[in-house]
């Protein structure tokens, strides 16, 4: 009832009881339980009448200023992107702060293809993460190899182009890093008897599965866009011809000679001698199947 009279100021006994799916005396009844509770709830009479709060009752700018005010709801109204926004919480913070939201970024978590899946995957992980409870899923690895794995999770990750989940994996008993869009039939689970419990203490342990390698190449002038999407500035630099030498660290795992294929005949591995075998080999396999 008070986050309604915050939002409206003043409401008659009747819309109140409709809204609250109760009684008009119990309205009152519940005026009379706020009054001695010390909330400054009071009732006007006559046909302009209702009941409503005083105007000096409002949440404490000492406490949450404007701009913090401004931030919190702007920050529950991002979250609809990704369908797991709490309404509630947002509207009755609306009422306190007398603010509507303002809806400031769109984030679209999914690929085209797995929208709906995705979005129900990323509210099953929030829930896992909020309630400090396991997740259980499969998962298809780089070998094609597909297993069931038990994680407590740390939480959700966008890092390039890909979303992730950091977790402890209790398979391999340490920190791990799983890609959402390889993860099916997510569910929650409780917590594994053990007197231990190694997830609460290494959340913050850096697992790294593959070394970065520092690489030169080689773009012509037609996927211009692309470096500089891709790229730093500072780690491209333009000839007299109009292409572009790249130097640059990536990551040396599954997926590094698939990144460099996609740029197809506009790419040459300038250094080093053991990615351009690696590319060459990868091509040779390729001309198989034509």
């Amino acid at each position: 009832m008070l986050y309604l009279l915050l939002e409206n100021e003043k409401m008659p006994a009747s819309k109140l009881a409709v809204n609250l799916n109760v009684s008009v005396r119990t309205i009152f009844r519940y005026v009379e339980s706020l009054s001695r509770a010390g909330f400054p709830v009071y009732v006007l009479k006559g046909r302009a009448g209702g009941i409503a709060l005083l105007p000096q009752f409002k949440m404490d700018n000492v406490l949450v200023d404007n701009d913090e005010q401004i931030n919190i709801l702007a920050s529950l109204q991002s979250m609809d992107t990704f369908n797991i926004s709490d309404d509630e919480t947002l509207k009755k913070l609306s009422a306190v702060f007398k603010k509507d939201p303002i809806s400031w970024v769109k984030i679209d978590p999914t690929v085209w293809s797995r929208s709906l899946a995705h979005k129900k995957n990323l509210a099953i992980l929030r829930q896992g993460i909020l309630q400090s409870r396991f997740i259980s899923f499969k998962y298809i690895n780089a070998q094609n190899e597909i297993s069931v794995r038990l994680v407590y999770p740390y939480y959700v990750m966008f890092k390039d182009r890909a979303w992730y989940l950091k977790g402890y994996s209790m398979e391999r008993k340490a920190t791990r890093t799983f890609k959402l869009v390889r993860m099916s039939d997510l569910r929650l689970n409780k917590a594994p008897n053990s007197k231990e419990k190694p997830w609460l203490n290494i959340q913050d342990e850096q697992y790294n599965s593959s070394e970065m390698i520092k690489v030169k190449l080689l773009l012509d002038h037609t996927l211009k866009y692309r470096i500089y999407e891709e790229f730093l500035k500072n780690e491209v630099v333009e000839q007299t011809s109009g292409d572009f030498i790249v130097t640059t660290e990536l990551k040396n795992d599954d997926w590094l000679i698939t990144y460099l294929i996609s740029y197809g005949s506009h790419l040459k591995i300038i250094e080093p001698s053991f990615l351009k075998n690696k590319i060459k080999q990868e091509i040779k396999k390729m001309l198989i199947n034509y």
